[in-house]
């Protein structure tokens, strides 16, 4: 739906321009020429608008990306710790299924020493021999009888009380065992839900990754479309410059000059008193700086911005830097709006720069007057060139 929307614009788009230039071409006066920079201001306020959203989307892109990357590594740390707790799982079973067989061993010669001691105990008193000690003496023939049948019972008890011993010693190792798989039941059934909780996040670091990817595609489309939309836009403004750029091309130029002459290429600067400035009146000499003088040539930018100090310290123009650049007639970015959609957006950083620098006294040259390359080109005028612009 963006997509055709902006189709419907950009066709809206062609037809202003065709418009315009089909006014301009006829003649059509101040009026048609008021009517293509007011067109023109709209269309570069449009492009900017679109580049910025281009620049937004194409940023959250990136971010969202980021997150994925992030989420991607708590995946890869939640798969670890998985494949950890599916291992001592595995290990808790085999060290059960080893227990589990030695206890039914242990439950076996547990189960045989009882059944021996309970026979045992059963043939002693049935033959008589755990009688008490007045019945016993009546039985044996003689005193030394009874004194070696006591000894033998002696004997047989202390053997009895033995095994009784090793089948409680029996029972102790039997009880642990089985306390120990229930230990091990436990911390497999911790592990299992554990397990559970781990994959339960590896589904949710998913349905978040499919999410996060869907946005992140819409973004890039976003962005697509209107870095493809501002692109246009641009094409237009270049074009209805270009036609601007004839019709200026067309004027006479009045022979203005500083009579001053210059050399070099512009990197040769001195200084001048600082002067006192307003944020306002910082924005504007650096928006006007890179609308004249763009944002790539720092010589270029402190020479216009020279200029402006120079007529603002001469008695020939007006003293201040919002007379100097609103003179009728004087800046061209005035009349087209480019001056002002600098400044609704806000001048580049190395503009910025550059005007702190010439309202802080920086200065290379001490003209009162510039003109595009091109144009001083055409109409013979002499100076010194630096960058795009000729200062005479």
């Amino acid at each position: 739906m963006w997509y055709f929307t902006n189709q419907k614009k950009i066709v809206s788009v062609f037809m202003i321009v065709a418009l315009v230039i089909i006014s301009i071409c006829s003649g059509g006066g101040a009026e048609s020429v008021h009517a293509a920079k007011k067109s023109k201001a709209s269309l570069k306020k449009q492009y900017e608008k679109k580049k910025k959203e281009a620049n937004s989307n194409a940023s959250t892109a990136k971010q969202l990306a980021k997150k994925i990357k992030k989420i991607n590594v708590k995946i890869a740390a939640a798969a670890g710790q998985i494949e950890v707790a599916n291992q001592e799982i595995t290990e808790f079973d085999k060290k059960m299924e080893t227990e589990q067989k030695s206890l039914v061993l242990s439950e076996d010669e547990q189960k045989l020493e009882r059944e021996f001691v309970y026979e045992c105990i059963q043939i002693l008193y049935e033959s008589g021999e755990f009688t008490d000690d007045f019945s016993a003496l009546k039985q044996s023939e003689s005193f030394m009888d009874y004194l070696n049948h006591k000894q033998y019972r002696e004997e047989i008890l202390a053997y009895v009380k033995e095994r009784m011993a090793t089948y409680e010693k029996i029972g102790d190792t039997v009880q642990k065992k089985k306390d120990g798989i229930k230990d091990y039941d436990k911390l497999k059934l911790d592990r299992e839900e554990e397990l559970i909780e781990l994959e339960k996040k590896q589904e949710e670091f998913a349905s978040q990754i499919a999410d996060l990817s869907e946005l992140v595609k819409m973004a890039k489309k976003k962005a697509k479309n209107a870095a493809a939309f501002a692109k246009d836009l641009e094409k237009e403004v270049a074009l209805m410059e270009e036609q601007e750029r004839k019709e200026l091309a067309k004027n006479s130029y009045d022979g203005s000059s500083s009579n001053v002459t210059n050399s070099g290429n512009g990197t040769k600067y001195y200084n001048v008193g600082a002067f006192e400035y307003t944020s306002s009146e910082l924005t504007l000499m650096a928006s006007i700086i890179e609308a004249e003088a763009g944002s790539t040539s720092y010589p270029n930018m402190i020479a216009v911005g020279s200029v402006i100090m120079n007529r603002v310290a001469s008695s020939k123009f007006p003293n201040t830097i919002e007379g100097v650049v609103y003179a009728s007639g004087q800046f061209e970015p005035v009349r087209t709006g480019r001056l002002a959609a600098i400044m609704a957006r806000g001048p580049a950083k190395n503009c910025m720069k550059a005007a702190k620098d010439v309202l802080n006294g920086k200065r290379n040259v001490r003209n009162f007057y510039f003109k595009a390359a091109w144009y001083a080109k055409q109409h013979g005028i002499k100076g010194v060139q630096i960058g795009d612009n000729v200062f005479h």
